[in-house]
Formats: C-alpha cells, structure tokens, sequence
C-alpha cells in the first residue's frame, strides 16, 4: 500500500486570491443586508441588521488589509482562514503555515515578525502564535490541482472557508485534499461541521495530511 510522502509548498499568490474572496463575500453580505435593511418593519430587526452591516464590512476591511500585507511575505508558505468558537461569537483567523513540526512554525513566525508581518509585541514569547492544528474537516479527495482549485472556488462562493492540501504517494500519485478549517480537537471543530452540514455537506473530521503544492505539480 501507498503511503503519504511530505510535498513543498505553494505559492503565496494563490493562497491570497483565495483570501481575497472572502473579503468579497463579507461585502457581498454587507450590501445585501443593507439593502434589506429600509424594508425591515421591526425595529429589533433594523438594528440587528446595521449591526450585521457593520460587523460585514470591518471583517471585509481587515481581511484586505491583511491580505495587502501578506502578499509581498514569504512566497510558498500557506495562507488560509479558520474560525474559532469563543463564548458563542465566531471569529475568524488568518493563519500561516501547514508544518510539520513547532519548530518549523516557530521559525515562519520569526520571518513574518522580521519582514513586518506581524507585530512583535505579538510574537513575544518563545511559542506565541504558534499552534498545534492537527485536524482538519474534510470534505473531499481531487485527482488533480486543477479539480482541486475548482472545488476550493466552489466552496467559497457558499462561504465555506476551504483549501487544497497535496498528498503525494510513495507510489508516484498525488491525490488534493480538501479541508475546512483548522483545530486542536474535535470538540473545537463542532462550530464549523455543524454549519457545513446545514449546507449539505458532509465533513469529516481527520488528522491534517498533506501540504501546501509548489506550483510545478
């Protein structure tokens, strides 16, 4: 049987047009809802709205705005998005790096705080920003990058935070595994898998193989 060999990484270009989108659908948001806005007869629903509104388009800003500044950082390290559950509010991260070790991440954070990526100040500390993501949601296997793309685009377009890992075998092949997320256990996954599940999809939680693609493959 085949096994997972580890791959190099992707480019920084594609990770970020891949951000890009959900800042374009956090403005989608923002201009649908303000245009339900003036016909919400109820006032609890008006300002639940502009509040939705507001939260849509200072999500959208800082999503771009991050993005501006990771674009020129790193090229080939993994950028992708996962949210995190605290006390019921969800908020969403920008992450780097799919590593294979503490080590290695530690050492992409010391770059990013080098080039100006990230404040030093939050970075103080031997294992600050550094953590251990070790699963992920599946929610399928491509044959090829290209297949792969297409269904990351898909998904995104349903505001489903997805990316591609490369799992190349010993036995030559290379199968694209498609994740949601990234968490420490499973209990930190709920959140998420249960909102994939009401859109019909059908995640499953697993261990994170596979990394980011370098773009020859």
């Amino acid at each position: 049987m085949s096994t997972p060999v580890p791959s190099s990484h992707i480019t920084i270009e594609e990770n970020v047009e891949r951000l890009k989108r959900f800042a374009w659908l956090e403005r989608a948001a923002m201009r649908t809802l303000a245009g339900w806005l003036p016909g919400a007869p109820e006032w609890d629903a008006k300002n639940a709205f502009g509040l939705h509104v507001w939260e849509s388009a200072d999500a959208a800003n800082i999503l771009r705005g991050r993005l501006r500044e990771l674009r020129a950082q790193l090229p080939g390290v993994l950028y992708y998005i996962t949210p995190e559950d605290v006390q019921g509010v969800t908020y969403y991260k920008v992450m780097a790096g799919a590593l294979p070790s503490a080590d290695a991440a530690a050492e992409t954070r010391d770059v990013l705080v080098a080039s100006g990526a990230i404040d030093a100040q939050q970075a103080a500390g031997d294992w600050s920003l550094v953590q251990e993501l070790r699963y992920a949601l599946l929610l399928g296997e491509m044959d090829t990058r290209g297949a792969a793309n297409a269904a990351v685009d898909s998904l995104l377009t349903r505001q489903v935070p997805a990316y591609p890992l490369a799992v190349p075998y010993t036995d030559g092949g290379l199968r694209w595994y498609i994740y949601a997320g990234a968490f420490p256990d499973s209990a930190a996954a709920g959140t998420l898998s249960e909102q994939l599940r009401v859109v019909g999809l059908n995640p499953r939680l697993t261990p994170r193989f596979g990394s980011p693609a370098s773009p020859e493959l």
